[in-house]
């Protein structure tokens, strides 16, 4: 008897390439679909962990200066944990600290992609050349004594979307303006300023060269100025939220 043509494929009988390529096609679409969608839930959720470790970090650093009248560094590096290197989180010879304030010291674990995790005491650190920072974009550049974190080898798009979650109304161009800044694949993020630590340089005067004057003209912050604009727990320096208690 013949074989019916379209009967039931036996049991031995493999799959055609015609109907290999369509699976193979269908499987290459919903791939299609589901990656860019995974590929923005990790970013976002990288920029997640970058923003929730500059709140702590600025609340910790206030709590630290009003304690200490000090900046603290935190020096995320390797797995070196010496108390020198992290002032927030290991206790402290100096004279007011009354720590910790941070639950854990900083590692390169706090970085998304592993890489160094820097808080300084200024932008002048021997340790990393950070800033100046454009912090409400009209060319006045803040430098000097201040918190600065340093978040090493992170993308740009993520460095993006942590930029337009702390400077989403700042005027010019989002590397360079406001409190984060996005160098050389560097998130820094200006932290926090104490009053009358931050030296500002004005921009020149509109039209012509500028007058010798300006280049060697640095204002300062006057004491009862607040801290940068911006700064997630205020400018006064006394909010001990960091440490789960009230600053006495």
């Amino acid at each position: 008897m013949e074989r019916t043509r379209g009967a039931a494929r036996g049991p031995g009988r493999g799959f055609t390439i015609l109907e290999l390529t369509i699976v193979l096609g269908i499987l290459a679409m919903l791939v299609g679909l589901l990656v860019p969608g995974v590929s923005g839930s990790l970013r976002d959720g990288r920029a997640a962990r970058i923003l929730d470790l500059y709140g702590q970090v600025a609340r910790a650093s206030q709590a630290f200066y009003a304690d200490t009248e000090r900046l603290p560094i935190e020096l995320g590096t390797s797995a070196d944990l010496t108390p020198a290197a992290h002032q927030l989180s290991f206790a402290q010879d100096l004279r007011g600290w009354d720590g910790p304030y941070l639950a854990a010291p900083i590692t390169p674990a706090a970085n998304p992609r592993g890489g160094q995790v820097l808080l300084l005491d200024g932008t002048d650190s021997p340790l990393y050349a950070a800033g100046p920072f454009d912090l409400v974009g009209d060319g006045n550049l803040t430098r000097g004594a201040a918190g600065v974190l340093v978040i090493a080898r992170i993308e740009e798009t993520v460095a993006h979307r942590v930029d337009s979650a702390i400077d989403r109304d700042i005027p010019g161009p989002w590397p360079s303006a406001g409190r984060a800044k996005y160098a050389g694949g560097d998130l820094q993020i200006l932290v926090f300023s104490p009053p009358s630590a931050v030296a500002q340089t004005p921009r020149p005067p509109a039209g012509g060269a500028a007058p010798d004057w300006w280049s060697q003209w640095w204002v300062r912050i006057g004491a009862g100025a607040a801290s940068a604009p911006g700064d997630p727990a205020g400018g006064d320096g006394s909010n001990g939220q960091a440490k789960g208690k009230d600053k006495k």
